[in-house]
Protein backbone atom coordinates (compact mmCIF):
# COMPACT_ATOMS: atom_id res chain seq x y z
CA UNK A 1 0.00 0.00 0.00
CA UNK A 2 1.11 3.63 -0.49
CA UNK A 3 1.46 6.15 2.23
CA UNK A 4 -1.32 9.12 1.73
CA UNK A 5 0.41 11.98 1.99
CA UNK A 6 -2.59 14.14 1.95
CA UNK A 7 -3.82 12.04 5.30
CA UNK A 8 -0.39 12.95 6.79
CA UNK A 9 -0.68 16.59 5.88
CA UNK A 10 -3.77 16.78 7.54
CA UNK A 11 -2.92 15.30 10.86
CA UNK A 12 0.46 17.67 10.78
CA UNK A 13 -1.81 20.87 10.30
CA UNK A 14 -3.92 19.59 12.84
CA UNK A 15 -0.83 19.07 15.13
CA UNK A 16 0.25 22.55 14.53
CA UNK A 17 -2.79 24.23 15.35
CA UNK A 18 -3.30 22.43 18.60
CA UNK A 19 0.42 23.32 19.21
CA UNK A 20 -0.46 27.15 18.24
CA UNK A 21 -3.84 26.96 20.65
CA UNK A 22 -1.85 25.46 23.49
CA UNK A 23 0.59 27.98 23.28
CA UNK A 24 -2.07 30.57 23.05
CA UNK A 25 -3.59 29.17 26.64
CA UNK A 26 -0.21 29.01 28.15
CA UNK A 27 0.50 32.42 28.27
CA UNK A 28 -0.73 32.66 31.61
CA UNK A 29 -0.61 30.59 34.44
CA UNK A 30 -2.01 27.86 34.70
CA UNK A 31 -3.93 29.00 38.28
CA UNK A 32 -5.29 31.72 36.66
CA UNK A 33 -7.13 28.90 34.02
CA UNK A 34 -11.13 28.81 34.24
CA UNK A 35 -12.60 25.40 33.77
CA UNK A 36 -13.52 25.92 30.05
CA UNK A 37 -9.73 26.62 29.35
CA UNK A 38 -8.58 23.78 31.20
CA UNK A 39 -11.25 21.31 29.51
CA UNK A 40 -9.71 23.09 26.30
CA UNK A 41 -6.08 22.32 26.90
CA UNK A 42 -7.46 18.40 27.87
CA UNK A 43 -9.07 18.52 24.74
CA UNK A 44 -6.28 19.49 22.54
CA UNK A 45 -3.74 17.69 24.07
CA UNK A 46 -6.20 14.62 23.09
CA UNK A 47 -6.67 15.76 19.54
CA UNK A 48 -2.96 16.15 19.06
CA UNK A 49 -2.39 12.15 20.71
CA UNK A 50 -5.28 11.06 18.18
CA UNK A 51 -3.74 13.20 15.31
CA UNK A 52 -0.01 11.68 16.01
CA UNK A 53 -1.36 7.86 16.35
CA UNK A 54 -3.23 8.13 13.04
CA UNK A 55 -0.16 9.31 11.36
CA UNK A 56 1.38 6.14 13.28
CA UNK A 57 -0.55 3.32 12.51
CA UNK A 58 -1.11 4.79 8.79
CA UNK A 59 2.80 4.55 8.32
CA UNK A 60 2.90 1.42 10.20
CA UNK A 61 0.22 -0.64 7.82
CA UNK A 62 1.33 0.94 4.73
CA UNK A 63 5.18 0.70 5.11
CA UNK A 64 5.05 -1.94 7.15
CA UNK A 65 2.05 -4.13 7.41
CA UNK A 66 2.35 -3.73 11.13
CA UNK A 67 -1.14 -3.74 12.73
CA UNK A 68 -1.77 -2.34 16.29
CA UNK A 69 -4.48 -2.48 19.01
CA UNK A 70 -4.00 0.84 20.80
CA UNK A 71 -1.93 3.77 20.49
CA UNK A 72 0.66 3.30 23.13
CA UNK A 73 1.20 -0.01 21.17
CA UNK A 74 1.52 1.89 18.03
CA UNK A 75 4.37 4.55 19.30
CA UNK A 76 6.01 1.41 20.19
CA UNK A 77 5.96 -0.62 17.47
CA UNK A 78 6.44 2.21 15.02
CA UNK A 79 9.95 3.00 16.95
CA UNK A 80 10.98 -1.03 16.82
CA UNK A 81 10.21 -1.01 13.00
CA UNK A 82 11.91 2.58 12.61
CA UNK A 83 14.94 1.09 14.23
CA UNK A 84 14.86 -2.14 12.74
CA UNK A 85 14.88 -0.50 9.57
CA UNK A 86 17.24 1.88 9.79
CA UNK A 87 19.64 -0.55 11.59
CA UNK A 88 19.42 -2.95 8.04
CA UNK A 89 20.13 -0.04 6.06
CA UNK A 90 23.24 1.09 7.81
CA UNK A 91 24.38 -2.28 8.14
CA UNK A 92 23.97 -3.14 4.67
CA UNK A 93 25.59 0.22 3.63
CA UNK A 94 28.48 -0.57 5.62
CA UNK A 95 29.16 -3.63 3.52
CA UNK A 96 29.36 -2.16 0.36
Amino acid sequence: MDINEDLIEYRIREINDAIYLLEKLLAKSFVEFNIYEKISMRYLIIQLVEAASSICIHILINLFDERVKEFPECFIRFGKMFYQNLCLKDCFNSQT
